[in-house]
């Protein structure tokens, strides 16, 4: 009984909020707390630890919804992020504080390609630790550097979040970068989703700017291999051959893909096998 009740439990806190969770821990005694968690192969819960099981920002995770206060309007996340049907994916990006000499020239960066990003189905959307006055005159330092001076405006909201809500349920703050406050600041996260779903995630110091390269390049990945076995090898780069999966037969590979080819190993398993490039993968976004 304590076992299928740890099971149950264990899809509760995968797909329930923090608001959710911290309920059912106060209606439980710690008796029945801990013969759940001991029943689950731990030894105990305690409120604070309940809120912390999940990660909302792990891959398949579906991010959390907010009330958001941006320099586009107020709207909720969900409403947002589901808003566009010819651009489902999103960047959700953050950044600690405005007026910070790497995250100028990111929001730079991403300002300059937000049309290119647009082409391939994504929109952005970034979140800082200010307000929203704050980052309106930011916003005019960052298009001043990419010589847009008569602009006011970035092609993409930025998130107010100065009281720090949204980067704290995201457990995005890092212990080790504080504010002159002693408070601790957000890492520079970057997500990708596809609708509310996460299916990337990293995270930068603050000390090593974001590749913008880069992520076209591994949205490309995301995208060229949804749902079709397909997987690319390390240092894959536009337009060159793909990995098939363990899950994907040798016949069906060889129907649906071109180029079919499998490597001769010392172990005579035949795993590492390749097809061409999709079409989605041969150039650069």
């Amino acid at each position: 009984m304590a076992a299928a009740m740890s099971r149950n439990l264990s899809t509760f806190l995968q797909t329930a909020s923090s608001e959710e969770i911290q309920s059912l821990v106060d209606s439980l005694s710690k008796e029945d707390v801990e013969k759940l968690m001991v029943a689950a192969g731990k030894e105990t819960m305690t409120a604070s630890p309940a809120t912390k099981a999940t990660n909302p920002l792990r891959i398949g995770a579906t991010v959390p919804n907010f009330d958001l206060n941006t320099t586009m309007g107020e709207f909720r996340f969900y409403d947002w992020l589901l808003s566009d049907e010819s651009r489902p994916w999103t960047v959700f990006f953050s950044h600690p504080h405005d007026y910070t000499p790497v995250c100028t020239t990111e929001l730079g960066a991403c300002h300059m390609q937000s049309e290119r990003f647009a082409k391939i189905g994504v929109k952005l959307i970034g979140l800082s630790c200010d307000s929203v006055d704050d980052h309106h005159g930011w916003s005019k330092d960052v298009l001043a550097r990419e010589g847009e001076s008569s602009g006011s405006s970035l092609a993409f909201p930025m998130i107010a979040d100065a009281d720090r809500s949204v980067v704290t349920e995201l457990g995005m703050l890092d212990p080790d970068e504080k504010d002159s406050a002693g408070v601790p600041l957000p890492a520079r996260a970057l997500v990708v989703l596809l609708g509310t779903t996460v299916k990337l995630t990293i995270l930068y110091p603050a000390t090593t700017g974001r590749n913008i390269e880069e992520i076209f390049r591994v949205v490309t990945s995301l995208q060229m291999t949804a749902n079709n076995g397909l997987a690319t090898p390390v240092n894959w780069n536009y337009g060159e051959r793909v990995m098939i999966g363990p899950l994907v037969a040798t016949e069906t590979a060889k129907t649906n893909f071109s180029g079919f080819s499998q490597e001769d190993l010392p172990s005579g398993k035949e795993y590492l096998r390749s097809v061409d490039c999709p079409e989605a993968g041969k150039v650069p976004p």
